[in-house]
């Protein structure tokens, strides 16, 4: 048996976060998760609306957490969009790490704020 993972999900929309509509982009990531991994999860999610300051907020929140590879990767994309492709491949790398349980995946990672 693996053991279990936490996954942290951050889903962004105005409207589903009012109320106008039933938000289905959360549980379609918790169904592909749960398709895909084999390892039992845990899921944190949050569905907040798309307010520039409020996403940042949320992230870092997230990054906060040492052990948090989705928002390693997510950095790590965002710098390989700005051209930073030495940051961007110690992100993923860190990721990479974390997912695997390996020592060199603590830190506050490349860059940290």
């Amino acid at each position: 048996m693996f053991e279990a993972v936490k996954i942290g999900i951050v889903s962004v929309s105005d409207r589903a976060s009012s109320g106008v509509y039933e938000d289905k982009g959360l549980p379609a990531l918790q169904d592909w998760f749960g398709a895909v991994l084999a390892n039992p999860a845990e899921y944190v999610t949050r569905l907040i609306p798309d307010e520039q300051p409020l996403i940042e907020r949320t992230l870092i929140e997230r990054a906060d957490n040492p052990r948090n590879a989705t928002v390693r990767f997510y950095r790590g994309y965002l710098a390989l969009a700005q051209g930073q492709r030495a940051k961007a491949h110690a992100w993923f790398a860190q990721a990479a790490a974390l997912g695997e349980g390996r020592a060199d995946a603590q830190g506050p990672g490349p860059g940290a704020r």
